[in-house]
């Protein structure tokens, strides 16, 4: 078996973070290894978001879900109305096992 991945070629920076609609830096430079699922081999690396990092990405899904974007999307309203009648009636739904 050939212990050398083969060059990603990849759509994107993996040395950045992907937060309000373009590839940012990290708050760091820690990374996170990506796995072959096949036989477990690190295949390459991608940036890992630290706590700023999260806060950022947060605060601009707050204000695109709060902007424009937000009041044009409609198709996340039925998913999330139909979810909440589930988490409404999940204790009332019998647990069924083997």
């Amino acid at each position: 078996m050939n212990d050398i991945a083969p060059p990603l070629n990849l759509w994107f920076d993996p040395g950045k973070c992907f937060i309000g609609g373009t590839w940012v830096s990290p708050d760091g430079n820690d990374k996170l290894p990506l796995e072959n699922p096949s036989d477990g081999s690190t295949i390459g690396a991608i940036a890992r978001g630290r706590a700023a990092d999260i806060d950022r990405a947060v605060a601009a899904a707050r204000a695109a879900l709060d902007g424009e974007w937000g009041r044009r999307c409609h198709r996340a309203s039925p998913p999330v109305e139909a979810a909440s009648h589930v988490d409404d009636s999940a204790r009332s739904i019998p647990v069924v096992s083997r």
